[in-house]
C-alpha cells in the first residue's frame, strides 16, 4: 500500500559498490536521488542512452498518473533506481552478482553514447 512504500528505508550501497571497485572496473558511480538521471551528466563528455529501465514501482505510477510527464518524471523521481555503476559490458554479470550477493536487485539499464545528454527511450531529458 501507499503507506508501506513511503516508509520503506532506503537501499544502502556502500557494501556491494566497495566490492565492485575492488573486482571490476568501474567509470562512474551516481546515486540517483533528488534530480534523477541528471546526476547521471556529472560524467563529462558522454552521453546515456537508457533503454532498459524496469517498470516503475507503484508509487511512481501513482504520482505520473496524476499528470506528471514521463520527461519531468525521469528528471526529477528515480524511477526505482536508486544508484548507478557505469562500467564496460564484459563487467555487468560480475558486478550484478556482487548486488545480488548483498540482496541488492540490479539491472543493465542502458548504455553510454557519444551524444552527450541523458535519454530515456530515445527521448532526451537531460
Amino acid at each position: 500500500n501507499l503507506g508501506s512504500a513511503l516508509l520503506r528505508p532506503t537501499e544502502i550501497y556502500v557494501k556491494p559498490v566497495l566490492e565492485a571497485l575492488s573486482k571490476c572496473q568501474v567509470h562512474g558511480l551516481a546515486h540517483i536521488t533528488g534530480g534523477s538521471f541528471t546526476k547521471l551528466l556529472r560524467l563529462k563528455n558522454i552521453g546515456f542512452d537508457l533503454t532498459d529501465l524496469p517498470k516503475p514501482p507503484p508509487l511512481m505510477q501513482l504520482i505520473q498518473n496524476c499528470g506528471v510527464e514521463s520527461k519531468e518524471m525521469y528528471k526529477t523521481f528515480n524511477m526505482g533506481i536508486g544508484f548507478c555503476v557505469i562500467s564496460p559490458k564484459n563487467n555487468v554479470a560480475k558486478i550484478q552478482s556482487i548486488f545480488k550477493k548483498h540482496k541488492l536487485s540490479s539491472y543493465e539499464i542502458g548504455k553510454i553514447i557519444s551524444k552527450k545528454g541523458v535519454f530515456v527511450n530515445s527521448k532526451k531529458i537531460a
